[in-house]
């Protein structure tokens, strides 16, 4: 008898970082998952994956005071858990559809640097000269940035010698490894297997310990997911 699929949906408004790194793990760790609905809020990167890779996807508007076409989709695809990288707020209405269920990224270890989209965390660590920097996967209260951490990345930095592109790329590694990790933990598993890795001669620590072995995600997984 087949094993059920655990189902997931990403809110898209940008390139699918995150979303690619799932795709590739889903097939490189053969892991229970797949992405029911990819629904993005504009035409972006993370659409055209999803068309290319044959997921189904969506294109829908949306704002807080019109959500209907969003949770129409959503609810219609059943999904576990509903990853947000929307450029938006998401309505509380919406999350009440999904109490517990919908989690982010932030390319920072929250509660620092609350607020700022995507890269922009880094951009201001910089001005700021902070030695630490890293990534964070939560769940999505009404507040923005302030759900419970569910799993966070860090690492070491010298704004002196590390060029931004560079810091930049390893945060994103440690994101796309916190997700993994944080959905693993929404699915129920306790499992604690790697406090660190190391990518590119910087250390990537984790609290809690990624509750799965990260070395099997190589440069050559990296590599992948960048040029898809």
């Amino acid at each position: 008898m087949p094993t059920q699929k655990h189902r997931i949906a990403f809110l898209v408004s940008g390139n699918g970082g995150s979303l690619k790194v799932v795709a590739r793990a889903i097939e490189v760790l053969q892991l229970p998952w797949e992405i029911c609905l990819v629904l993005a809020d504009r035409d972006c990167g993370a659409l055209r994956f999803a068309q290319q890779h044959q997921l189904a996807c969506t294109q829908v508007a949306y704002t807080q005071s019109a959500p209907l076409a969003l949770q129409t989709a959503l609810v219609q695809s059943q999904p576990d858990f509903v990853v947000t990288n929307i450029h938006k707020i998401i309505d509380p209405e919406t999350l009440a559809l999904f109490p517990g269920r919908v989690i982010n990224l932030h390319y920072s270890l929250l509660p620092a640097f609350k607020g700022y989209i995507g890269m922009e965390t880094l951009r201001h660590a910089r001005q700021l000269n902070a030695g630490i920097v890293g990534a964070t996967c939560h769940e999505v209260e009404e507040a923005v940035d302030s759900g419970r951490i569910m799993s966070q990345a860090g690492l070491a930095v010298d704004w002196d010698a590390e060029p931004l592109e560079q810091v930049e790329n390893l945060v994103f590694r440690a994101a796309g490894l916190v997700l993994l990790d944080g959905i693993h933990r929404k699915l129920g598993t306790t499992a604690r297997e790697a406090a660190s890795v190391k990518y590119q001669h910087s250390v990537l620590f984790f609290a809690p310990p990624l509750s799965f072995e990260p070395a099997v995600l190589d440069e050559e997984f990296w590599e992948a997911v960048k040029n898809s």
